[in-house]
């Protein structure tokens, strides 16, 4: 299930989100996280391949065993999810441009804590909000930051981005700086 949700696009955080409302046990039972997922993911035990001495400290190469347990994915669909991972890791993609529909995920903080907000849906998607993330993650009692209307808080921001950035003044550069960097995604694009 997890396998196929990478490859139907789902971002990692929306398959913890989604193991978690369905109650399915994390690893040690514990809840899901991006990074215990990821771990499966990218693990060749679920292709039947059985790896000893990954972190070798003497430096020796692993042990492989081909067939050593029955592969719960193919290797097909197993490389085919370790390709895309590998294009949507941080070193490549800023993790803002992939894993949210929402405008400002990665870019807004906690005025209390410092914390970055986190964006949340709820009763079945009919609202949305940002929450900062410490209280998120340990509850009411750790920040006593408030839920913010995610429609509201971002009808604000960009409404204060045209009054100051995109005016009249500022459009000629902002046009010109876009075509720089077309031209130059281009180029990379192209070798």
């Amino acid at each position: 299930m997890v396998f196929n949700g990478v490859l139907s696009g789902k971002v990692l955080i929306e398959i913890t989100r989604g193991l978690n409302e369905r109650l399915v046990p994390g690893p040690s039972n514990k809840k899901w996280v991006k990074t215990s997922l990821h771990g499966i993911l990218t693990n060749e035990v679920y292709t039947g391949t059985a790896v000893w001495g990954k972190s070798s400290k003497q430096g020796l190469p692993p042990v492989r065993v081909e067939d050593a347990y029955p592969a719960i994915v193919s290797w097909e669909v197993f490389d085919r999810v370790r390709t895309m991972l590998g294009e949507r890791a941080p070193a490549k993609v800023n993790p803002r441009r992939i894993a949210s529909r929402f405008l400002l995920s990665g870019l807004v903080r906690c005025s209390y804590c410092g914390k970055g907000l986190c964006s949340r849906d709820a009763k079945g998607g009919k609202f949305s909000y940002y929450a900062c993330t410490t209280k998120d993650k340990q509850g009411p009692s750790a920040c006593p930051s408030v839920y913010y209307n995610s429609r509201k808080l971002e009808g604000l921001i960009v409404d204060r981005i045209r009054g100051l950035i995109l005016t009249e003044e500022n459009l000629p550069q902002l046009i010109s700086l876009v075509k720089e960097q077309v031209n130059a995604d281009t180029i990379e694009y192209q070798e």
